[in-house]
């Protein structure tokens, strides 16, 4: 013991200040996780904190080191390696092996853990996802197939995976988790793009990715091309300054680089010397300039617009075919049909893609049928929406139509991707979500992009749940309730304690209660709000929660339910899930197939049977 308090003393010269290098982490709540996740004393909690300070001082050293990410990355791993090492020494019993478990030498792993206070099980469920998904994606890449389909599925496979991220953690800490992720592997690349540290890099991504949404929200504006080429440019010009203010040791490097953006991914990536760029260069110039002349003609429907493009891009990948060796022309070529489809849709032109455009020649579209109304692409969040879909998806089919279901991990993506014309319809919200949406947009009845309500299919009541207690009469002066705290959920979790008896709300208040229409507390309760995701995983720590039908499916609590909001309430009646499609798709006879058969008697026993108290069918 006398060893290690040495070796601790020594690693805590200049230790003052160890708050301000992790900002916004509570030490006295980490020394709590620290005690419990480890069973440890509060000493070795403490000697804990002081080991953590320096872990993090050499690794703020690292960050400021100008080297390349591969070096990064093995530094950082020896790093934890080596304060792992520091740990078991400190730490008796075996808890080293644990603390690496949770930790996986990662430092985004280690935040989670021991900053965001994730469970032990909870981090071991993360690891696996994120092994298997690996495994998954290795496997594809090696699989024989079209490169523009890899692509695809890339995609696809990430979404499935930010899915399974946000049931292990939660919808708040699963957010900031995949974007932390995702900015640390853009911050690497930019390492060896600019030639700077961690630290710069990150901060260059993270301003990359402030103006890439501004982007995004340009191109999914409803303005004329030319007006948003003119926006896009002033965007571009806006960034450069901001990295210029921000970092400005990389700002000529910076500009530099993306200015021969082009010229350095047909290097690296598909192999071509400067004289095939400058030749490709010559190509594409020529085809933006048709592109765009395509584009804005007035005169021109979506549909022969889309047939121009698909030629102008046919003849282009002919142009620089000749450039490419036969596997670098392969991989580009999978690259560009994809990225035009993604183009197609921005532009507003993907409704009007056809399956038969995609051939193995160098047809450059194809991503579905939008022409045939027998076939439907419907956008939904996984449970219990994508699930109750794949039930009736045979049915469906059998009545003479196809549905295609797009899962989605991030909701606010739905609502615009079927405005867009992406989706047929949508099944994720209730009535005031879409109301909210239209309003928001700033869409108006009859205008294109605006969505209507086809049919209301189930309403997932918020419950009273208890791990500890199974009546509502259990609930005494002083019980801790967990309820939601956003403005929607708080509302129906405070109306369904007083349709319970718990308390008195002003008679008024109906779907928009807050805690200040509270008359009276006719128990003495405590009420905690919590993250509507977070209610289920806090039960443990309270004596009850109010938590989202769909939230405890996904965290299998659905049989600790005591109470839950009747069919018949107010907010069943407001809050029912609904099929959303375009105005001007309302009439289509899928959709109206697709609602029958949702709304049908056998697909509401079904819902019943399947989900029990979580997901009720609607009246």
């Amino acid at each position: 013991m006398k060893k290690i308090t040495l070796f601790l003393s020594l690693l805590l010269i200049g230790s003052v200040g160890f708050s301000q290098i992790i900002p916004g982490v509570n030490i006295g709540k980490r020394k709590e996780y620290m005690m419990r996740t480890y069973k440890i004393n509060s000493q070795k909690a403490d000697e804990y904190e002081q080991i953590l300070f320096s872990l993090q001082k050499e690794n703020d050293q690292l960050k400021n080191r100008k080297i390349s990410s591969t070096q990064f990355k093995a530094e950082q791993k020896k790093l934890y390696k080596k304060y792992g090492t520091i740990i078991s020494q400190a730490f008796s019993g075996g808890k080293h092996k644990k603390w690496s478990s949770c930790t996986q030498e990662m430092e985004r792993y280690q935040i989670l853990s021991e900053n965001k206070f994730i469970p032990y099980e909870k981090m071991r469920a993360l690891y696996k996802a994120e092994s298997e998904w690996v495994k998954e994606r290795d496997k594809m890449h090696k699989d024989t197939g079209e490169a523009w389909e890899k692509y695809e599925n890339s995609d696809t496979m990430v979404s499935e995976l930010n899915i399974k991220i946000k049931q292990i953690l939660g919808t708040e800490n699963g957010t900031w988790y995949i974007e932390y992720k995702r900015l640390f592997f853009r911050a690497l690349d930019n390492m060896d793009k600019y030639g700077v540290t961690y630290k710069d890099a990150f901060t260059i991504a993270k301003i990359e990715d402030t103006y890439k949404q501004k982007r995004a929200n340009i191109l999914n504006s409803n303005k004329k091309n030319a007006e948003r080429e003119v926006e896009l440019m002033a965007i571009d010009d806006e960034m450069a300054k901001k990295i210029a203010k921000t970092v400005p040791s990389v700002s000529v490097k910076w500009k530099k680089v993306n200015n021969a953006a082009l010229d350095h991914t047909l290097k690296s990536r598909y192999g071509l010397n400067q004289e095939q760029i400058n030749k490709f260069k010559t190509a594409y110039n020529k085809y933006a300039i048709e592109e765009y002349k395509i584009l804005n003609q007035k005169k021109l429907s979506d549909s022969d617009k889309y047939d121009q493009l698909s030629q102008l891009g046919e003849t282009f990948c002919k142009t620089v075919n000749p450039l490419f060796k036969v596997d670098n022309y392969k991989k580009w070529y999978g690259w560009w049909k994809y990225d035009f489809e993604r183009k197609m849709k921005r532009k507003k032109l993907w409704s009007i893609m056809l399956v038969g455009m995609m051939t193995a020649s160098l047809a450059l579209a194809g991503c579905g049928s939008k022409s045939d109304s027998k076939t439907i692409t419907v956008g939904a969040t996984t449970s219990p929406h994508a699930i109750i879909l794949k039930h009736i998806q045979p049915e469906f089919e059998k009545a003479g139509y196809t549905l295609k279901i797009k899962e989605f991990s991030d909701y606010p993506n739905i609502n615009p991707s079927t405005s867009d014309g992406s989706l047929d319809a949508n099944y994720f919200q209730h009535q005031p979500y879409l109301t909210s949406y239209n309003k928001d947009k700033g869409y108006k009845k009859g205008d294109d992009g605006y969505l209507v309500s086809v049919g209301a299919i189930h309403f997932e009541p918020l419950g009273l749940y208890s791990t500890k207690y199974k009546a509502v009469s259990d609930i005494k002066d002083g019980a801790k309730i967990a309820i939601p705290n956003d403005a929607t959920n708080e509302a129906r979790a405070l109306l369904l304690l007083a349709d319970n008896g718990v308390i008195t709300l002003d008679k008024n208040a109906g779907v928009n209660a807050t805690k200040k229409d509270v008359t009276s507390y006719n128990k003495k309760v405590e009420l905690v709000e919590v993250d509507a995701a977070q209610v289920a995983s806090k039960l443990p720590d309270v004596d009850f929660g109010i938590v989202n039908g769909n939230y405890a499916l996904d965290a299998k609590v659905t049989d600790k339910i005591i109470t839950s909001e009747d069919s018949s309430s107010e907010a069943a009646k407001t809050y029912q899930n609904v099929i959303a499609v375009k105005e001007s798709n309302k009439d289509n006879k899928a959709i109206k197939k697709l609602v029958e058969i949702l709304k049908s008697d056998s697909t509401k026993k079904w819902i019943e049977k399947k989900f029990g108290v979580s997901v009720k069918p609607a009246e």
